[in-house]
């Protein structure tokens, strides 16, 4: 006789399976549930973010650009204007400081007669830029190519904020208005050095028409000699008559030409100090007065210098305009 399981065990076993994979599934389930939140935060899984929306891209008229041109380099003109000062007395400080020497020499009997000289060859001018100008168009070269490039970056900031300001944001300028704008910058670019060392010739000859214009001070300082002559030749005779009358007419002669000689610098001398005295103060303010406007004449050729290249460029713009309408 086969025995036979009781009927509960069956129910045991399957209760048990049932158990037994219940555990398997939950797991599993929770398992993939963790790696797809892992996918899900790997940011290699995320969607690629869309592409910013591309620049406007601007074309800006060549009658703009010339407005635009003009605002910037008269901004650039302020910017610029106090450094410009600085340099232009730095640049005529030596020129100021060489006027008390020049007046001691002026006033002196060498001096005297060194400018009678060069006033009879016309070379005064010369003999007086020597003296003041000592060195100044080295000076006027360096400190003009130095303000040359002080307004070109100055003018270069102030025109990128003019592009900006007609763009607005989120633009960009168009392909044919950057040749314009770059074939602009290159003529002010140019344009510049060029402005220095011209500016340099010319403003070395305002200051040889400055010193001319001193001149005719210190040749009225020189002709002063015609004046006093015949109180010399007097005063000299009366000395050599003097020495005559004890060593006989050679020693007359010998006399009165020691004597000559000596009253005309003793005269010379007192004149001189007098002069000095009564003169000098009104002398040297001409002097200064000459020295300022020269200065001013040399600030007015570098401003019309650094104007020359924006007025052809804002010329040639306008041009361009009119033609394409």
């Amino acid at each position: 006789m086969t025995d036979t399981p009781p009927a509960s065990q069956p129910r045991r076993r399957n209760w048990a399976a049932a158990g037994f994979w219940s555990v398997i599934v939950v797991l599993a389930m929770v398992v993939l549930g963790m790696i797809a939140a892992v996918l899900l935060r790997d940011p290699r899984s995320a969607a690629a973010p869309a592409p910013p929306p591309a620049p406007v891209e601007r074309v800006i008229e060549e009658g703009t650009v010339a407005a635009m041109v003009y605002r910037a380099a008269r901004r650039a003109d302020d910017r610029i204007a106090s450094d410009k000062a600085r340099i232009l007395t730095a640049l005529f400080a030596p020129v100021n400081a060489a006027v008390p020497a020049y007046l001691d020499f002026h006033y002196s009997v060498i001096g005297e007669y060194t400018e009678l000289s060069q006033a009879a060859f016309g070379t005064i001018s010369d003999g007086l830029t020597d003296r003041l100008y000592n060195g100044f168009d080295a000076r006027l070269a360096a400190g003009t190519a130095d303000i040359a490039a002080l307004w070109q970056r100055a003018f270069a900031r102030e025109l990128d904020r003019e592009i900006s300001a007609e763009i607005g944001t989120g633009a960009v300028v168009a392909d044919v208005t950057r040749i314009v704008l770059d074939d602009t910058v290159d003529r002010m670019r140019v344009g510049l050095p060029v402005m220095a060392i011209a500016g340099s010739a010319g403003a070395a000859a305002g200051g040889k028409l400055a010193a001319a214009t001193i001149g005719k001070a210190a040749v009225k300082g020189g002709m002063k000699v015609a004046g006093k002559g015949i109180g010399k030749l007097l005063a000299g005779a009366g000395t050599g008559a003097a020495l005559g009358a004890a060593l006989g007419p050679p020693g007359m002669f010998v006399g009165g030409v020691i004597g000559g000689i000596g009253t005309w610098f003793a005269v010379d001398v007192l004149v001189l100090t007098l002069d000095e005295a009564l003169n000098r103060p009104a002398f040297e303010a001409e002097l200064r007065t000459a020295i300022a406007a020269h200065r001013g004449e040399v600030a007015r050729r570098i401003d019309a210098a650094l104007a020359e290249p924006v007025v052809g460029a804002i010329r040639t713009l306008r041009d361009r305009h009119d033609a394409a309408r």
